[in-house]
């Protein structure tokens, strides 16, 4: 029995040796062990040490120049929400943490913001579990960094673009730029969101107005071709008359021809011919009598 454990034994150790003839520790054992000598072991990729400061101070560049050009894309946003999208992430002095604050409306609100922003790192694979702190009890700030190294890595950063990215006015936030100072910021932010609402209401009255104008033109465009019994009456009237005058013209040549065929001038009685016998030499032309 005790044979057979050595062998087993023997077996697992003569595996592993050909295991590592085709392939090196660290394909094996991944970032946990060093690829070279010296380096330190580090699951990020950056050798145990944080992002450096221009690193950091690059990346903040890049997304304010995205949430700059998404500004200029949205047309129908107001300057009040094109002020608010500009507010980026702030670095501490050391360039080692990312922090985010936010002034909430509603309680209720904020849980589900809350679940979202864990549901974005989870989802994004990433898994840094951002630290989420309610402050005076209207203030959210968000932290991003990475204690393993002391300072911020790449998922740091790669789950800040995400964050970015959410819906913040479906749960009621606004972006805070001083957190000591935030008093300010939320009296400012009161005003131009009353302003906003005045703002909706009016173009929504001038909505209804137009549309209300619009429907009084139809229906005078509608009215205006349904068939008018006087109007076709009087028309038809006109038309009879000119219609009338035209057969009497015709009627009137015919019988100045027949009269030049026969040599005689006629002159026009009661009757239509020369003789109230009919018995000239227009009696042809009797039957024009008008």
């Amino acid at each position: 029995m005790h044979s057979k454990l050595i062998l087993n034994s023997d077996n697992n150790i003569l595996f592993t040796l050909i295991k590592l003839q085709k392939h090196s520790f660290c394909e094996i054992f991944g970032n946990y062990i060093s690829r070279k000598s010296g380096q330190k072991c580090c699951v990020y990729g950056q050798n145990g040490k944080p992002l450096k400061k221009e690193t950091v101070i690059k990346f903040l560049e890049n997304m304010q120049a995205t949430n700059s050009y998404e500004i200029q894309k949205a047309k129908n946003l107001s300057d009040f929400r094109k002020s608010l999208k500009l507010i980026n992430w702030t670095p501490n002095e050391d360039y080692t943490i990312l922090t985010r604050t936010f002034y909430f409306k509603n309680v209720f609100y904020l849980t589900d913001f809350i679940k979202e922003i864990y549901n974005t790192d989870y989802s994004s694979n990433l898994q840094q579990i951002p630290d989420v702190h309610v402050l005076k009890k209207e203030l959210l700030k968000i932290e991003l960094t990475t204690p393993d190294l002391k300072g911020l890595s790449m998922k740091d950063l790669q789950l800040a673009f995400a964050l970015n990215a959410l819906n913040y006015q479906k749960y009621l936030l606004y972006p805070i730029k001083d957190e000591q100072n935030f008093k300010k910021e939320i009296r400012n932010i009161s005003l131009l969101e009353q302003e906003e609402r005045e703002n909706s209401v009016n173009i929504q009255e001038r909505t209804k107005l137009k549309n209300k104008y619009d429907a009084l033109q139809y229906e005078r465009e509608e009215e205006s071709k349904k068939f008018n019994s006087e109007k076709f009456e009087s028309l038809l009237s006109e038309n009879f008359k000119v219609e009338n005058s035209k057969n009497a013209d015709l009627k009137f040549k015919e019988v100045d021809e027949l009269a030049d065929q026969v040599g005689k001038e006629v002159e026009f009685g009661d009757s239509g011919c020369c003789s109230p016998e009919g018995t000239c030499a227009c009696k042809k032309a009797s039957k024009y009598q008008l």
